[in-house]
């Protein structure tokens, strides 16, 4: 089980987008999908993909607010917790992120 655990952390990892994912969510404690859609400039449903193999691997944890889906790092995983040192030296587009042009207030 543990193996299977091990090899499910390191694949969630093993795509660009999801690490970058991973590393959006470094810098924001929480980010709506559509902010992953317009910074990735990925279609909803690949986004939607690699949120559920990084939820399955237990890397993030998401939340339903209305019609919205908000996801952050699951910082109780030690795996994760191992391996954020080199995830940060990732470089993103600093685009500034907000999630579809949508008030904070309005999201909630």
């Amino acid at each position: 089980m543990r193996e299977k655990k091990l090899r499910q952390f390191f694949h969630s990892l093993s795509d660009e987008s999801r690490l970058k994912i991973v590393r959006m969510l470094m810098d924001n404690s929480e980010l709506c999908v559509c902010d992953f859609m317009r910074l990735l400039k990925l279609s909803q449903p690949h986004v939607s993909f690699h949120i559920r193999v990084l939820k399955e691997a237990n890397v993030i944890t998401c939340k339903k607010v209305g019609r919205w889906v908000y996801c952050s790092l699951n910082k109780e995983n030690p795996l994760l917790k191992a391996v954020l040192e080199f995830i940060k030296d990732i470089e993103l587009d600093k685009e500034e992120i907000g999630c579809c042009g949508i008030n904070q207030e309005e999201k909630l």
